[in-house]
């Protein structure tokens, strides 16, 4: 998927169930590169932010809590998503 699919689709910053690398995954996909700016970026690379870390990852993302962060999202690359849908 592009980042444009994505956008058209309304699948980012949204709850959706996706396939990912032949794993079915609930969660959220955001570009939150400021978030991770010390890590390695490529234009297709997203933040996946699984269902269960939701409460947590705002909690952490209000007050900056990088550690947190990190541990309750991942980076992934939307060219690999598969059959995206809302929830």
């Amino acid at each position: 998927m592009t980042h444009l699919e994505l956008i058209e689709n309304d699948l980012h910053n949204k709850l959706i169930r996706f396939r990912y690398h032949c794993i079915d995954l609930v969660g959220v996909v955001v570009d939150d590169k400021a978030v991770r700016a010390d890590e390695k970026y490529s234009d297709t690379q997203y933040i996946f932010i699984p269902q269960a870390n939701l409460i947590a990852y705002d909690k952490a993302r209000s007050e900056m809590d990088l550690k947190a962060i990190k541990e309750l999202s991942r980076i992934i690359d939307i060219t690999a998503i598969r059959s995206g849908e809302r929830i």
